[in-house]
């Protein structure tokens, strides 16, 4: 079984709480002042590193939800758009103005219709 914690958090905290007493008293320990100087500046970094990717883990989240929020501004407002560009072009008096309407928005026009499809059997 080890003594160190399995999360990431914890095992870090772990040796925060201990890393003091190690370099002061590293000969009553069995280790070298550079082993435990090495340990502590490990955990420093540790700690920072850890920091660092928590605070780019809230900044991912946040730049998701303004991109969601942006896109969802985006698609209302541009679907208001089409809808009135198509409305637009049905009130055209020609097919010819109506087709440069669709032209000009780059937007297809509405398919034709179709001859009805029967439908599919059930399986």
């Amino acid at each position: 079984m080890s003594v160190l914690p399995d999360r990431i958090v914890d095992r870090i905290q772990w040796f925060e709480n201990r890393i003091d007493g190690w370099v002061s008293d590293f000969a009553a320990i069995g280790i070298g002042s550079a082993m435990a100087t090495a340990v502590k500046v490990a955990t420093q970094a540790a700690r920072t590193a850890y920091d660092n990717a928590q605070a780019a883990r809230l900044a991912a989240k946040a730049a998701t939800m303004a991109q969601t929020s942006a896109l969802r501004t985006m698609t209302d407002l541009g679907s208001d758009a089409i809808g009135y560009i198509k409305a637009f072009a049905d009130s055209q008096t020609t097919p010819a103005a109506r087709d440069a309407v669709f032209q000009t928005a780059n937007v297809p026009p509405p398919a034709p219709p179709g001859p009805a499809v029967a439908p599919a059997a059930p399986n």
